[in-house]
């Protein structure tokens, strides 16, 4: 238990128990790349990029769709979805932008434009 002045802090009393649910998180993965995606995540400064303010004027507005993209690119999520096409078959869509014209898709980079119509990558 928290002792102290940090007895007078909730911050304190969390601190226990999201460690223990942190370790048991890294211990539940099997697949190699989401192990580094946590502890990368994780990490001191990992989301200071979410503090920035979004000053259009300088080029940091991202709008919704690209903020989805690129928290779900960090974060592992699937950003596809499924779609049945007219003709019965199934497919998989992918958001507006993710893939480059000449067929190349860059890792964990978006082209979603975000100023002036220039890409984030």
């Amino acid at each position: 238990m928290p002792e102290g002045k940090a007895a007078f802090k909730q911050k304190e009393w969390d601190r226990l128990l999201v460690q223990e649910e942190y370790s048991q998180l890294l211990a539940s993965f099997t697949e190699p790349r989401h192990r580094p995606r946590l502890l990368a995540a994780s990490s001191d400064h990992s989301g200071d990029w979410l503090h920035v303010l979004p000053i259009a004027a300088c080029g940091l507005h991202l709008d919704n769709e690209a903020m989805r993209v690129a928290v779900g690119l960090r974060l592992g999520c699937v950003l596809r979805e499924s779609h049945t096409c007219r003709c019965g078959a199934t497919s998989m869509k992918e958001p507006h932008g993710l893939v480059r014209d000449d067929g190349k898709r860059p890792d964990g980079l978006t082209l979603l434009p975000w100023n002036s119509g220039r890409s984030a990558t």
